[in-house]
């Protein structure tokens, strides 16, 4: 049971929940998730079309031969930082090369870990999903993101996309036989 000193605690206490049922109103608005849509595409355009190449091919990359193949999707646990600047931070960390190949009609390009490479001839891709941002972008424009920076609630909604991006993604993957031994996904 909750006692109050007076009328304007009881007016106050219903103002702050009042804004809270607001705020989750606007979290829960957009009920066809956008990261849903784009990690099926992910999956479906990048990681299908990767998966059937590593696993055609007899692979060498600078003129290595690979023993094992790994994919890593490396997701930021920070959702205001700018995807393109967190996936330049993760490839320079990790000592990372580009390699391309055509498949089919497309030209793919991946970033494998170099170390890894030369120490134990393991591929290791890592790959950060700039697809999720623009997640984030419609996200942005369906609350009307102020300039001065993110609010609380536009980060919870930008939290929502990344978790519902991952969760969608880990769906495909687990029932997936080729990836889901190969492949996993991180925070960072």
């Amino acid at each position: 049971m909750l006692y109050y000193n007076d009328n304007k605690e009881i007016v106050d206490g219903c103002e702050i929940i009042k804004n809270k049922v607001e705020e989750e109103e606007k979290i829960n608005r957009i009920n066809l998730l956008p990261s849903t849509s784009l990690a099926y595409d992910y999956y479906n355009n990048f990681l299908k079309s990767l998966k059937t190449y590593l696993y055609r091919r007899n692979l060498k990359i600078s003129l290595k031969k690979i023993n094992e193949k790994k994919i890593k999707i490396v997701i930021p646990k920070n959702c205001s930082a700018s995807m393109k600047d967190f996936a330049d931070l993760i490839y320079k960390k990790l000592n990372c090369k580009n390699y391309s190949f055509n498949f089919g009609e497309k030209r793919i390009s991946i970033k494998y870990n170099n170390e890894k490479l030369k120490k134990k001839s393991e591929l290791e891709i890592i790959d950060v999903p700039l697809i999720l941002e623009a997640s984030f972008w419609a996200v942005e424009t369906k609350l009307e993101k102020s300039y001065v920076g993110d609010t609380a609630l536009l980060n919870a909604v930008k939290e929502k996309e990344k978790e519902n991006f991952i969760n969608t993604l880990t769906n495909f993957i687990k029932n997936d036989a080729l990836l889901n031994p190969i492949l996993e996904i991180i925070s960072y």
